[in-house]
């Protein structure tokens, strides 16, 4: 069995696939790549690395996915656990051996390594 399509081009029904139906999703394919692109650099989001523990406000432990974070949601003992609110956003600092950024809605996230002992 044959399949005509849209441009004359003739192929075996098992294999049909039109030539415009294949450059359609190759641009819907390019399209979704630039907008996962921007979406993780834009406004300069904090963009977390797979493999890397995390902590967030010296509490809940995080790990990542996909560039995202998912922390545990512990009761933070009163004191422990920083207000989110009180970090300005996009802040860097160090601690010990690790890295630690002010992220909008979530406060202090550190990594989470043993650091050597001095």
């Amino acid at each position: 069995m044959f399949v005509i399509c849209d441009k004359g081009i003739v192929f075996k029904a098992q294999f049909a696939k039109c030539l415009k139906q294949s450059s359609t999703m190759k641009v819907q394919l390019f399209v979704l790549v630039i907008v996962c692109v921007a979406c993780v650099f834009a406004n300069g989001e904090f963009v977390c690395q797979e493999g890397v523990p995390y902590k967030e406000n010296n509490c809940n432990s995080c790990s990542c996915f996909g560039g995202h974070l998912a922390c545990t949601l512990m009761a933070c003992p009163h004191g422990n656990g920083e207000n989110p609110e009180k970090c300005e956003v996009g802040t860097k600092t160090k601690v010990g051996c690790n890295d630690c950024e002010c992220v909008k809605r979530m406060g202090t996230i550190c990594t989470n390594h043993e650091c050597p002992i001095e």
